[in-house]
């Protein structure tokens, strides 16, 4: 793998830098951090803004030398061959590719449930352990907000690593990695004017301004100091480019597992890690079926299920909802068995109860105003039950249950209803606060159903479109759930 930056090693000064990047750098800085606007659609209008001027920057810095066009090599030979002269046996699979899965791992042998057909130790690893001996090692550690970061440190491990070319360690690994994703920090302005409405839009614009936010940070970082320009590997500032950057926090994101990196074995210190090979495999639903050796300082992956020879071999990531996958793996699933959709909720400040309302919620370690789960199936949780019945409690209701606590024990239960009175309140006022949020999508099911239709959608609009899809789904049918529940305490 060559380095992207040529044979330049000189370093320049502020004044040959071009002040008019620096200057632009800034107010990306400057943009990204504006506080959140009042209404949601001051807020939209905000990004569209700072969307637009990040898009302008990355054009503008297309035509310097890029490192992520180091990676993205589909001939895998050389990297697999790097794992088999260091002692891993990859014998049992092979790299192949599954369509808009992208590449993943297809099984040589027959797999049975349980049986361990891969093992990869820490030595290959490229971890925040290895960025403590790297040449970033100083910035990463000194630097008040980097230091603070994991995630951060890793990425600028990895853009060094990649500057290294063939000199480093984990070149044949590096060379193997997308030089694109899909997570919200390669959204088209189309995929998030589709998410709006849904309750993964903030934090999706959030991750975006947050990591324009850090790429200024640390630019001016290198264009003040010459020691850091040494230490990421950049002759001058200007080579660090945005494109590089969520390029590098991307492949982290999307990659990085917390393994256990030293300590002992009682006492772990865990650490961030890409675990080449083992990160290649894609999700699906099922059990946790990967460990670490702690004493053998490795990772270790056993069959989920028993896998044919020719089958794709897939592991369980974890129970996530699909924003949560959208947001860091850059992909969602049709059917998640994991999914919720949350719902804000909050003691209106104007109400005239609100007080009563606010200590009972407190009481019962129910916040006041919050995110509230609805699961896939339309069913509230817990809190959320309990939440639309105290908020709609007469002064004498909640005056009661203040004073006799044995009376609040149901009211997170599907059937714990505080009165009929009350359950019809209850329920009206959630199932219009579902239809409500459903006209914020502004597009209905079966707009996203025309929408999915079309097979030349590009991933990350597919993403967006089922994640959305699946929100209304839910909320339909807490509506109908709420709406159902009000009528039989009206029988």
């Amino acid at each position: 793998m060559a380095t992207q930056e040529g044979g330049d090693t000189g370093l320049t000064s502020m004044k040959d830098e071009g002040l008019e990047l620096v200057m632009l750098v800034d107010v990306l800085g400057q943009m990204s951090s504006i506080p959140p606007a009042s209404t949601t659609s001051e807020r939209q209008a905000n990004f569209k803004l700072m969307f637009d001027k990040v898009n302008g920057f990355i054009a503008a810095q297309a035509k310097t030398p890029q490192r992520r066009t180091a990676v993205g090599r589909t001939d895998f030979a050389p990297f697999v061959e790097s794992l088999q002269k260091s002692g891993v046996d990859t014998s049992k699979v092979e790299i192949a590719r599954f369509g808009d899965a992208g590449h993943g791992l297809r099984a040589t042998v027959t797999l049975k449930k349980g049986e361990e057909f891969l093992r990869i130790p820490e030595a290959h690893m490229l971890s925040t352990e290895t960025a403590k001996t790297s040449t970033v090692a100083d910035f990463t550690s000194t630097d008040p907000l980097v230091s603070q970061m994991p995630n951060v440190a890793l990425a600028l491990h990895v853009l060094a690593e990649v500057g290294r070319g063939d000199k480093s360690q984990w070149a044949a690994y590096l060379a193997t990695l997308p030089q694109d994703y899909s997570t919200p920090l390669y959204f088209s302005e189309y995929d998030f004017e589709l998410l709006r409405g849904s309750a993964a839009w903030e934090p999706a614009v959030a991750l975006f301004q947050s990591i324009v936010r850090q790429y200024a940070y640390i630019y001016k970082q290198l264009h003040k100091s010459v020691d850091i320009r040494k230490q990421l590997g950049y002759a001058k500032p200007s080579l660090f480019t945005l494109e590089d950057y969520r390029w590098a926090v991307s492949a982290v994101m999307t990659r990085q597992n917390r393994v256990p990196l030293g300590g002992t074995a009682v006492a772990p210190q865990f650490g961030l890690a890409l675990i080449p090979l083992w990160d290649m495999i894609n999700h699906a639903n099922g059990t946790l079926t990967s460990t670490h050796d702690f004493e053998g300082k490795a990772t270790e992956c056993a069959a989920m299920q028993d896998f044919s020879v020719g089958d794709q071999i897939v592991m369980f990531y974890g129970p996530r909802t699909n924003s949560e996958l959208l947001l860091h793996s850059g992909f969602v699933m049709e059917e998640n068995p994991h999914d919720i959709i949350t719902v804000k909720l909050g003691v209106g400040k104007g109400d005239a109860l609100g007080s009563l309302k606010s200590k009972l919620l407190e009481a019962l370690t129910i916040p006041t105003a919050g995110d509230f789960v609805v699961d896939r199936n339309g069913q509230l949780d817990p809190q959320l039950n309990a939440f639309i019945r105290i908020n709609s409690m007469s002064q004498a209701e909640l005056e009661h249950h203040l004073a006799n606590p044995n009376a609040c024990a149901t009211l997170g239960d599907p059937d714990g209803a505080a009165s009929e009175e009350n359950e019809q309140k209850a329920c009206f006022f959630f199932e219009t606060r579902c239809k409500l949020l459903l006209r914020s999508y502004r597009s209905t099911v079966e707009d996203d159903d025309a929408l999915l239709a079309n097979p030349n959608l590009p991933f990350t609009t597919r993403c967006v479109v089922t994640l959305r899809r699946g929100e209304k789904r839910m909320l339909a049918a807490a509506a109908a759930l709420a709406a159902e529940r009000a009528l039989e305490e009206d029988l």
